[in-house]
């Protein structure tokens, strides 16, 4: 619930103002009125209020130094020293003896602004809903693809297997990758993992006990080795003389002395 509050404001101007401004005396705060002032027939019809209205209002001018001045009614009620009184009557008056002439401007309402406001809030708020429920009922876009840096961090994670898998991908990593990403297609790159992963040179059986990690495979060297076949397992000369089933006897010759060496441990 609102209680409007009505800001009154009248814009009066005295006529014949060269008159009454010349009894204003230069520095002081007041205008001096002659000793005959409420025997000009314009004035002696006015009523004692009246009277006072139109000094105050004489007064207001002097302080702005112009003839017109824009009082409010708390003003003028003020100075006039009431708490109800009608101006707008009086000033008419006033007119019709040829003193001012006035008019109402019109009024400041402040709670009207406040509820203009409110409502220009809402009307912003209920927009956003819209857009937002606009936003909901558009199906989502999908994902941009991953970089050509993130891609290589996600194939090497996925296809390393015993290998170190690569913690974080820093600037100095994706420089590396972006110089190299170009020269295979992804299915190679996953093949190079795979053949990493397999090796069992880059698995640490070598004198160094060394494994292969990430910053390895990304060294612009070591795709081309590892198609190459360089980190391949070489199998021993004596396997290259014996054929499948030769090769399936021994396996299973090995697989019974070390069970063998296992029930003699017991």
């Amino acid at each position: 619930m609102f209680y409007i509050y009505m800001r009154i404001i009248y814009e009066v101007t005295v006529l014949g103002w060269e008159k009454h401004n010349a009894r204003v005396k230069k520095g002081f705060e007041y205008f001096m009125l002659s000793n005959r002032f409420f025997d000009d027939d314009k004035i002696a019809t006015l009523t004692s209020l009246e009277r006072l209205l139109f000094v105050a209002i004489l007064s207001r001018c002097a302080d702005e130094r112009a003839a017109t001045t824009r009082p409010t009614r708390d003003q003028l009620l003020t100075m006039l020293g009431q708490r109800r009184y009608d101006i707008a009557t009086a000033l008419t008056h006033l007119q019709e003896n040829q003193l001012v002439t006035w008019q109402k401007i019109q009024p400041f309402n402040k709670e009207k602004r406040i509820e203009e406001n409110i409502n220009e809030e809402k009307r912003i708020e209920e927009k956003k809903k819209r857009e937002k429920r606009k936003e909901l009922s558009v199906p989502l876009s999908e994902p941009p693809p991953p970089t050509s840096a993130k891609k290589l961090f996600e194939i090497w994670n996925e296809y390393c297997g015993a290998l170190p898998p690569a913690k974080k991908l820093n600037p100095s990593r994706e420089r590396r990758i972006k110089a190299i990403w170009d020269r295979l297609p992804e299915a190679e790159w996953i093949e190079v993992v795979r053949k990493l992963s397999l090796s069992d040179f880059c698995n640490g059986k070598n004198d160094r006990g060394w494994k292969a990690d990430f910053d390895f495979f990304i060294k612009p060297e070591t795709w081309s080795r590892v198609l190459e076949g360089r980190y391949d397992n070489r199998q021993k000369q004596n396997d290259l003389f014996m054929t499948p089933a030769m090769q399936r006897a021994a396996n299973n010759q090995k697989i019974l002395q070390r069970l063998n060496e296992e029930s003699n441990d017991e």
